[in-house]
């Protein structure tokens, strides 16, 4: 298998598509992600048949910070099968520290990044999706993120972010908390994907699954320059198999080796 997510991290042209997979859970194995969100094994079972049925570029798995232990253990399982890329999603530092405060953010995402670092997933994403751009411009912002990138290159594992850039301010202040990705979530606009990787991240899009408009208009995107494709937090749930096969179909011509 082509690692498609490999190739668009080293800057060729065409789309890495990794959605998330817990919503398709329900329609493929007959059960919704929460009945087996606790057993790492059965996690890991639904995530390779999931990502199998769609052929993904890679094994998106969501870890819920408050609860981690089960799904970090399916991550490091997974990467150390050396088989489809694995990427797991977190709450950005952000995100987290809007429930509790940015020290207990810091340190509940150190822990679980430490503790699969040394499985070297293909890429971790944090999710700052629901926080506005000027939220993460901050001094408190930027060395939250220096502390967790500096824990992943550790371990030598691509960091990316998740969060809307609706403008240029966006576009400079995800450039400036360093990340190797920068995933524009929802709406993404050409002239900012190319701002963001002229200063050397990869670009990305989060969309919904079921936007087709969207989607048509990421995989253009995606004819001309390397972009990381991934799907929302907060989508339907169960997805149809018809909409998550539609959704990486649109992407086949910006997939090919």
């Amino acid at each position: 298998m082509t690692n498609r997510l490999a190739s668009v991290l080293g800057g060729d042209a065409g789309a890495a598509v990794l959605p998330r997979l817990a919503a398709a859970a329900a329609p493929v194995c007959g059960q919704p992600w929460s009945a087996f969100a606790a057993d790492a094994g059965q996690i890991v079972q639904a995530a390779k048949r999931i990502a199998a049925l769609f052929g993904t570029d890679a094994i998106v798995i969501e870890i819920d910070a408050s609860d981690s232990a089960s799904t970090v253990e399916a991550v490091r399982r997974l990467a150390a099968e050396n088989g489809r890329p694995v990427v797991p999603i977190l709450p950005g530092p952000v995100t987290l520290a809007a429930t509790s405060d940015a020290d207990a953010a810091k340190e509940v995402l150190t822990g679980i990044v430490e503790a699969i670092g040394e499985a070297r997933p293909a890429l971790l994403l944090f999710d700052e999706s629901t926080v506005a751009a000027s939220e993460l411009a901050g001094m408190g912002a930027r060395k939250l993120f220096n502390t967790l990138r500096n824990v992943a290159s550790y371990f030598d594992v691509p960091l990316g972010i998740i969060m809307a850039i609706p403008d240029e301010d966006a576009a400079d202040t995800a450039v400036r908390l360093k990340p190797d990705a920068v995933i524009a979530a929802g709406a993404a606009d050409a002239a900012l994907l190319d701002r963001i990787a002229a200063e050397g991240p990869i670009a990305g899009i989060a969309l919904a699954a079921n936007d087709t408009a969207a989607t048509s208009n990421a995989a253009a995107l995606a004819a001309t320059r390397p972009l990381i494709i991934t799907t929302l937090g907060g989508g339907p749930d169960p997805l149809p198999v018809e909409t998550m096969h539609a959704f990486m179909g649109a992407f086949n011509g910006a997939r090919q080796p």
